[in-house]
């Protein structure tokens, strides 16, 4: 989280020598941390084995639609460096290059994401389900509040009997608990209640401000 904070206040024209006081961290560490990807992840180590020389082949044969089994014979086959290790870690390997090519094409199928920084924008919103189906009474109009992270999509709902101003002041401090920090930037998205959205962005930004 503190990665974003320096990207945010960064993007929002600070100099590296005002983060590191505000921050209580040195230039190094600031500049240090916008040379890195705001959402970095540990690099993981994996002992070499023997099929790392096929990996690319793997992934060939996959697009082509081949059987596990029909690989490792074609592997072991090879003329030039047959595979001769063990069979339970030739479909490991295949099973981690199945699901590498999945999530790539589940990435490439994803909306291009809200530009903006983790825990930047948190978007507001009512709505309503009408003729709800309880079991013991009568079907009635429930509304609820929905908060959404717009970078990874976080959702949090709360259901209500009412869309009044308390209503979302509570809500939002229920959400913020819930997310364990105060998001930088509240969008109201035609919020009802007009006037009060603009205080509940009030709100978070003094909050916001006494946390940090």
């Amino acid at each position: 989280m503190e990665r974003s904070t320096i990207h945010l206040l960064h993007k929002r024209g600070k100099s590296q020598r005002e983060i590191a006081s505000e921050l209580g961290r040195s230039r190094s560490a600031v500049a240090r941390a916008l040379n890195e990807p705001v959402d970095r992840q540990p690099s993981a180590r994996r002992r070499k084995s023997s099929v790392d020389s096929f990996r690319e082949q793997i992934v060939e044969w996959l697009k082509q639609g081949l059987s596990g089994v029909r690989m490792m014979e074609l592997a072991r086959e090879d003329p030039d460096h047959p595979y001769g290790g063990c069979g339970s870690v030739w479909r490991a390997a295949v099973r981690r290059e199945r699901l590498s090519l999945a999530h790539e094409q589940a990435v490439a199928d994803v909306p291009i994401r809200f530009e903006g920084l983790p825990g930047e924008y948190l978007q507001v919103d009512w709505g309503e389900i009408r003729h709800f189906p309880f079991t013991q009474q009568k079907p009635v109009t429930r509304y609820f509040l929905a908060c959404r992270l717009k970078y990874s999509r976080w959702t949090w709902v709360m259901f209500t009997r009412e869309m009044r101003q308390e209503t979302l002041f509570r809500g939002l401090v229920a959400c913020f608990t819930a997310l364990g920090f105060v998001p930088w930037v509240l969008v109201f998205d035609l919020c009802r209640g007009g006037s009060y959205a603009e205080k509940a962005a009030i709100v978070s930004s003094k909050t916001t401000r006494t946390s940090a």
